[in-house]
């Protein structure tokens, strides 16, 4: 179980001066999608690129490079957002989303980056299967 604001995100406000965002825009690899992603290490990518956040996905795991904390440009509040963590790089990520509180915030486990990429994508866009197939269990802070 991770430390509650140990990599929990903090606000930050609707800044989509990085490129703006069209969902559908091109193909998948370079759509934008309409999320603020930020790393461990505090870089901050705005209307993110689906190939950027694949490659950010796929590096996190080494030691001061362990999470994504992502949250939609157009976000409800400080209590709406998904995070992914990974102790190393060949180990499984723990993905979480908050659902507007505390006693609304899940954690599942996935293998691949692909599956983590697929969640983010779906929720981002606000999909209605962004839950996929994990087996989402409510995380007690």
């Amino acid at each position: 179980m991770l430390v509650p604001g140990g990599w929990h995100h903090t606000r930050m406000g609707d800044d989509t001066a990085a490129g703006g965002w069209r969902a559908g825009d091109g193909a998948e690899g370079d759509a934008v999608l309409p999320v603020v992603v930020r790393t461990e290490g505090g870089d901050e990518y705005g209307g993110i690129a689906v190939a950027v956040l694949e490659g950010l996905l796929r590096r996190i795991g080494a030691a001061g490079d362990e999470f994504l904390v992502v949250e939609r440009v157009a976000g409800e509040s400080d209590e709406w957002y998904a995070q992914t963590r990974r102790d190393g790089v060949d180990t499984e990520y723990q993905v979480e989303f908050r659902d507007g509180s505390a006693d609304r915030h899940y954690v599942a486990w996935m293998d691949a980056a692909d599956e983590v990429l697929a969640f983010f994508v779906g929720w981002a866009r606000d999909t209605g299967d962004w839950r996929g197939h994990h087996a989402w269990e409510r995380l007690k802070l």
